[in-house]
């Protein structure tokens, strides 16, 4: 009888689980209540009693168990390289599930083909993916086991192969770069006679080749956001002397700075990579009354352009910038040099030459740690194309179906289309904006540059469903975002914000009140990230000295880290190690230059840009061995909240809540 009452209890919980998944699953693709979903995340659905008490992100803390890591014909190793975004943790979850049904064992890569390279002990960069470490993935943003930006060598795909050699294969996530990677592994063990599957995966939020890639739609849901809430509104008398300028990513292909500027509600311009334009482009477009400009950052001037040399003397900074772009090999595909901070020379254009003033807004990292969203019909693009990449990816190991990579038929935000497997120099081909659209259709969207035609400056928009967010959510929420990215590659990374302290210090700080309530996802990059977070605010003057040992304190214990800044946070110009940090860069000289002396304190401070000088103490640190990081990164947020209400941040900034992570 004690039997048969035990049998009936775990069969009575099975149903309880499978029920709550296949609802939970089925609320991911068509949310009953899209209003609903914009208060709260949908991840809070998904079945919580699954989820493991360890954080996904410190899968490989120092000490903790790593799991059978035994290799045999039943593994199959998973690994990214190149950028992250949202969408892959689904995407491994959904994998691991579906090849342990099959019988197989999935261990996954730490940073992707360098954990396959590098380290003391190639055990140390892996880590069993059971179903439970899978469900405790789901929801959340970036990629949990890293990534890399490993350019391969002959004899790096050998010893790739030598590692892969007694497994089943492998499945890699990437670009184009490892997509070709892939290709290689595959083609040299076919070769050698070796018995491996390898199966590519593409993703980007750049969408800068010929296929669907994984994380781009989320990127766009979540950069409209901001754009439609940020936009200039032309027509209102206040905004006739102010411009938006957003700068999106996007070194080759403007495709998603197209996508990002179609979340404007009001008249706009768009510059992509793929057409030149000249600086009198932009003043014509501004003279029509234009007030949004949305600028790739592979956009280049010509060095033959007439008024160049205006704009150049009346902002060093940008010369001091222009100059060294121009003792760089790297030029873009029309032969200009290819710009750093591309958005800052469209800004000095309309001051300069429009009298204009500008309100400049990054939309670039923190859409790669971008957080699922659904679109207006409901659905969550990339957790379906998880879905139906992970059943293709497992069924071409299955069927030992090797060099392939999964590709999707549909278009973004349509679910009807099919998967199919290509070979990958059929996907990695470039998407370039001019030759996927006509040059009509392109004057038609805003795009600057195009001949011919008249540029249609009024497209219509297309926004994503409103949410209501506080102030401090949507900060918390773009920092966080950008923290996880930020541990996937191990970076330095620096934050710029506008906000007033207190706001910054509630929205980042590593100890959040009622973290508790917060949703699964958000409170998991919290709990997993925040060892890394240092907040600098004004009111706690600090000398670069000692923001520099704090620096490597940090990274010394976490192998990266995250700095959130005020715009206000000011630089003694008598400290020493600024001097230093400034004889490293003639942009970073130019810039201090040009900073206002504050009467009282004798301290600079700097209208915006306080982050560069941030950026240049890391690669100061760097090069002086004495942080050991993968490479560093500015997000200068900008204007990326204006019109957000503030909650609940206590006006008061106290020495408790400071330590907490300032």
């Amino acid at each position: 009888m004690f039997k048969r009452i035990i049998l009936f209890f775990y069969f009575a919980v099975f149903l309880l689980i499978f029920c709550d998944n296949a609802s939970a699953s089925s609320f991911l693709l068509r949310p009953p209540n899209i209003t609903k979903y914009n208060n709260e995340r949908l991840v809070k659905l998904v079945n919580h009693s699954k989820r493991l008490l360890v954080n996904p992100f410190l899968l490989f803390e120092a000490g903790r168990d790593r799991g059978d890591l035994t290799i045999d014909k039943k593994t199959i190793f998973v690994g990214m390289g190149g950028g992250d975004t949202a969408g892959l943790n689904d995407f491994v979850a959904d994998t691991v599930e579906k090849l342990t049904k099959l019988g197989y064992k999935v261990i996954g890569i730490r940073s992707g083909f360098k954990g396959l390279l590098k380290g003391d002990k190639l055990e140390d960069n892996f880590v069993e993916l059971t179903p439970e470490i899978a469900a405790s993935m789901k929801g959340l943003p970036s990629m949990v086991l890293g990534s890399c930006r490993e350019k391969l060598k002959e004899e790096d795909i050998a010893k790739i192969i030598d590692i892969l050699k007694p497994s089943a294969g492998a499945i890699f996530i990437g670009g184009n770069d490892h997509l070709k990677n892939v290709e290689q592994i595959a083609n040299e063990a076919g070769k050698q006679g070796i018995d491996i599957t390898v199966v590519g995966v593409p993703k980007s939020i750049d969408n800068d080749f010929m296929t669907v890639m994984h994380g781009f739609w989320s990127a766009v849901i979540a950069g409209r956001q901001t754009v439609a809430r940020v936009s200039i509104n032309p027509e209102k008398e206040k905004d006739l002397t102010t411009a938006a300028v957003f700068e999106c990513m996007g070194r080759k292909s403007g495709s998603l700075t197209l996508e990002l500027s179609k979340g404007c509600p009001y008249s706009h311009v768009v510059i992509v990579p793929e057409k030149p334009v000249m600086i009198d482009d932009i003043i014509n477009a501004s003279n029509d009354g234009i007030r949004n400009f949305f600028v790739s950052e592979g956009f280049s001037l010509s060095e033959a352009d007439p008024k160049l040399s205006q704009l150049l003397q009346a902002y060093p900074v940008l010369k001091t910038m222009w100059e060294k772009s121009r003792t760089s090999p790297d030029r873009d595909a029309h032969g200009n040099p290819k710009l750093t901070g591309a958005s800052l020379f469209v800004k000095g254009i309309l001051e300069h030459f429009c009298g204009l003033k500008v309100e400049k807004t990054d939309l670039t990292y923190q859409l790669r740690g971008a957080f699922l969203q659904p679109d207006n019909k409901g659905i969550i693009f990339d957790i379906f194309l998880a879905g139906k990449f992970s059943e293709e990816a497992a069924s071409l190991i299955e069927t030992k179906q090797s060099g392939l990579a999964v590709t999707y038929d549909g278009e973004y935000g349509d679910i009807k289309g099919a998967v199919k497997a290509r070979l990958p120099k059929d996907v990695y081909k470039s998407r370039d904006l001019s030759i996927m659209l006509s040059d009509e259709s392109l004057a038609d969207l805003g795009v600057l540059g195009v001949s011919g035609y008249q540029i249609k400056y009024n497209a219509v928009p297309e926004l994503s469903s409103e949410r209501e967010i506080s102030l401090e959510g949507a900060i918390r929420e773009a920092f966080y975002g950008i923290a996880a990215s930020t541990f996937a590659h191990r970076y330095a990374s620096v934050v710029e914000l506008r906000e007033p302290s207190n706001v910054i210090i509630s929205s980042c700080s590593k100890d959040q009140a009622d973290i508790d309530k917060l949703p699964y996802d958000l409170k998991t990059v919290i709990e997993g990230t925040k060892d890394s977070v240092l907040l600098l605010v004004p009111e706690i003057p600090m000398s670069l000295s000692q923001i520099a040992d704090s620096i490597k304190d940090i990274c010394d214990k976490s192998g990266y880290i995250n700095i959130a800044i005020s715009k206000d946070f000011m630089l003694d110009p008598k400290d020493e190690l600024l001097e230093s940090v400034l004889n490293t860069d003639p942009v970073l000289r130019v810039r201090f230059n040009e900073g206002l002396v504050d009467e009282k304190t004798g301290m600079v401070r700097f209208e915006s840009g306080i982050s560069n000088f941030i950026a240049g103490l890391y690669k100061y640190l760097i090069k002086q061995g004495k942080i050991k990081v993968e490479g560093n990164k500015i997000t200068n947020l900008g204007y990326a909240f204006k019109g957000l209400a503030s909650g609940n941040a206590s006006d008061l900034i106290n020495r408790k809540v400071l330590d907490s992570g300032v």
